[in-house]
């Protein structure tokens, strides 16, 4: 059971990073830099392929209109 949190863990980490626009390249740079983890850029791919189609869906909601406003009080 440990080792199925530790991969979780290692794919949140790796989604977190791609949210963020990190390249698979770059993902795979920190990983080993900073966990000493040693991973390929498929596995990377593999990751966030598992999540691009909720992404997408994500990204191209319709958004809620609102109105702004601003309130000053002395």
């Amino acid at each position: 059971m440990a080792k199925a949190d530790a991969l979780d863990r290692l794919d949140d980490k790796i989604i977190s990073m791609y949210a963020r626009g990190m390249t698979t390249r770059e993902i795979q740079g920190h990983l080993e830099e900073m966990y000493g983890i040693e991973v390929s850029p498929t596995l990377i791919s593999n990751v966030t392929d598992a999540v691009i189609e909720e992404v997408k869906a994500w990204q191209s909601r319709p958004l809620r209109s609102c109105i702004p406003s601003c309130i000053w009080t002395r």
